[in-house]
């Protein structure tokens, strides 16, 4: 039931981070950029647009005294990563000094649209996906959205081609 229609879903695992925009900016921050992957979730809820100070987590330095360092010299040195998050998620970690490569060695970023507006989103969300396999992305991390009305939608193809996989 429910799986009439195969939905398309991008090679690479997809990871969905649920949350308010400053959260989901300190988690690629910390845990993607920085490379402090370690499975534990973000030190404390990020409300605040102000770049952090540092990591509670492994004492290494926030955005701020990172910013002479690129996302290709980080610790992570992780494979092609894609990051698919809204407008105000991207406005914070430039802020903080997050410079998506023009190159595409390492990030392939895309500004999904407004975080309160999935019907935005959805209108980028397929063509964002396919792209990600465009770019041989390894790995693909979305923000996701409210399921209140057409945000339940998205979060329903989301989830489908995350095989469920949600941080929050």
């Amino acid at each position: 039931p429910g799986m009439k229609y195969r939905h398309y879903a991008p090679k690479a695992p997809v990871t969905i981070l649920q949350g308010k925009p400053a959260a989901v900016a300190l988690y690629v921050w910390q845990r993607l950029v920085n490379g402090q992957e370690n499975g534990a979730e973000p030190a404390g809820e990020a409300d605040s647009p102000a770049a952090p100070s540092g990591s509670q987590a492994s004492g290494k330095p926030g955005p701020a005294a990172a910013k002479a360092e690129s996302p290709a010299e980080s610790p992570a040195a992780w494979p092609k990563t894609a990051l698919l998050l809204s407008g105000e998620t991207w406005r914070l970690l430039e802020r903080w000094g997050f410079e998506a490569r023009g190159d595409g060695t390492d990030w392939f970023c895309r500004d999904m649209g407004g975080h309160d507006r999935p019907r935005e989103i959805a209108a980028r969300l397929y063509d964002a996906l396919r792209a990600c396999d465009g770019q041989r992305a390894e790995r693909i991390f979305v923000e996701g959205v409210s399921q209140a009305g057409q945000g339940a939608a998205v979060m329903n193809r989301l989830k489908k081609a995350a095989g469920n996989q949600v941080l929050k």
